[in-house]
């Protein structure tokens, strides 16, 4: 399995996350805007930290991203998940769902 850098994972957080809407499609919201008062690129990444667990074949890979709006200075977690069959090749992802983390409650927000 490759791992890149901390740095390079920091920068590689998502800009968008997709949220379904049944049979109209998808909507795209970007989690680069503060989802507490919706400043535009106002979210920076303060923290990373990373986890993989393997079941099996298949390895569940966590990414949390710690993110500080620059204007209200609310820090909230932005959390990753993506299951992958096998090895961690972007071929083999199955699925990446993205969640907001407050007072360690996990809220679903969209796929990836």
């Amino acid at each position: 399995m490759s791992q890149m850098p901390q740095e390079e994972q920091t920068k590689n957080m998502p800009s968008k996350v997709y949220a379904p809407l049944g049979t109209r499609g998808r909507e795209a919201i970007s989690i680069k805007e503060c989802l507490k008062c919706g400043g535009e690129n106002t979210v920076e990444v303060v923290d990373f930290s990373s986890n993989d667990e393997t079941s099996g074949e298949n390895i569940l890979e966590t990414l949390d991203y710690t993110v500080k709006c620059t204007k209200c200075e609310e820090t909230y977690v932005v959390r990753v998940r993506s299951m992958y069959l096998e090895d961690k090749k972007e071929e083999n992802r199955l699925v990446s769902t993205v969640f907001i983390v407050e007072n360690n409650q996990e809220y679903w927000l969209g796929v990836l």
